[in-house]
């Protein structure tokens, strides 16, 4: 397409810094941004939605169109999803014969965010370094699957049939509320008597501590089964928000239910049950990214020291521990962007965010137990 704009930032911050003695430095800043033209796709050729069956002479009708089939079927199911869509029920000889998705490429997409960033630092002095900051903030975006854009031929746009391009706004997909991280170093001093140098002396502790809360994810409920019968978006559709709290079980245990199973639902009607008729071609109403995943945290530390053996000789002894408690951190949806330094998860099934899924919303993935790693670095 011709009409594409590229993608354009706006970014402004404002920062407060104050020096306390010798040592410690304390700031305060204001970061913002908000980014035009992001790349997006939707669909342009939705399947209508035709309710009940079809009356004797074959036909459904709603909305000012008409779809012919057998006398008595079903109007609307998976299996006729191309026959229903807007072309095909408006030209099918010309023009709807041919087509399927019809999916344009648009710049018109929109994000912004704003966050506060207070740090604390202390620069080395009696062994001790130390630097800490806290971040608060809160990123909004369109329907796109990601900031980088969706352009792909099945939108992410959970209503075709609006025009507003904010349509399915939400929470980003990098969006973490609060972040903290902590990294002191300690190191021993040189003590006088010889022995007690020779054991003590030069020890490095170093110390990384990260915690950032959960992404946000979208409660979807499909199962393959196209709930809304529009022929878009048919493995991420959103569920129904039937009400009440929306986290389950908060303490992170294993196996515990992160979700609340009992505030979503697949249709209006329930979830498909051999006993239990959904309600189709309504729009679930939970929301793009609107709740939260559970937080999570790295805990790693590092023991160093170098031992001279002569004037251009040395030993050098690590000592790695990563996760050192080695807590249970769960793994609720594939973290698809880094959540802090050093805080980069990688998971290929994680817990399903999917209300037909079995295990949605049990946490049952941690990502890595503790690994401790040594090292010796002979220096000549």
């Amino acid at each position: 397409m011709t009409n594409i704009k590229p993608a354009q930032v706006q970014s402004w911050n404002l920062s407060i810094q104050r020096q306390l003695g010798n040592d410690w430095l304390v700031s305060a800043s204001y970061i913002g941004d908000h980014i035009i033209h992001m790349l997006g796709s939707e669909q342009l050729n939705p399947a209508i939605y035709f309710p009940g069956n079809a009356d004797a002479n074959g036909n459904c009708i709603v909305q000012g169109y008409t779809f012919r089939t057998t006398a008595g079927a079903l109007c609307s199911t998976t299996g006729n999803t191309n026959l229903r869509r807007v072309l095909s029920l408006t030209d099918f000889q010309n023009t709807g014969q041919y087509v399927a998705n019809l999916v344009p490429i648009q710049s018109g997409g929109k994000s912004s965010y704003n966050g506060m960033l207070l740090e604390v630092r202390k620069r080395a002095g009696k062994g001790v370094t130390l630097a800490a900051n806290y971040t608060w903030s809160h990123c909004l975006a369109p329907f796109q699957s990601n900031e980088a854009g969706d352009t792909g031929a099945n939108p992410s746009t959970p209503n075709p049939y609006l025009g507003n391009r904010d349509r399915g706004r939400g929470n980003c997909l990098s969006d973490r509320r609060q972040l903290l991280h902590l990294t002191p170093v300690l190191e021993m001093p040189n003590f006088q008597k010889p022995t007690l140098r020779r054991i003590a002396s030069g020890w490095r502790l170093s110390t990384i501590y990260g915690y950032s809360t959960g992404e946000f994810v979208t409660i979807t409920a499909t199962g393959g089964n196209d709930f809304t019968r529009n022929g878009t978006n048919v493995t991420n559709q959103p569920a129904w928000y039937v009400g009440g709290v929306r986290i389950g079980d908060r303490s992170g245990r294993p196996l515990s239910h992160w979700f609340n199973s009992a505030a979503f639902s697949c249709t209006l009607t329930g979830c498909p049950s051999p006993t239990a008729v959904p309600t189709y071609g309504i729009l679930g109403n939970s929301g793009t990214r609107a709740v939260a995943a559970p937080g999570h945290f790295d805990f790693n530390m590092a023991l160093v020291r170098s031992f001279r053996l002569k004037e251009s000789q040395r030993v050098e002894f690590r000592w790695e521990v990563y996760n050192v408690t080695n807590g249970f951190r769960p793994l609720l949806a594939p973290p698809t962007t880094p959540i802090g330094p050093g805080m980069m998860s990688t998971c290929s099934n994680c817990v399903s965010t999917e209300i037909t899924n079995s295990n949605f919303g049990v946490l049952r993935i941690s990502d890595d137990p503790r690994i401790m790693q040594f090292a010796l670095k002979y220096l000549f």
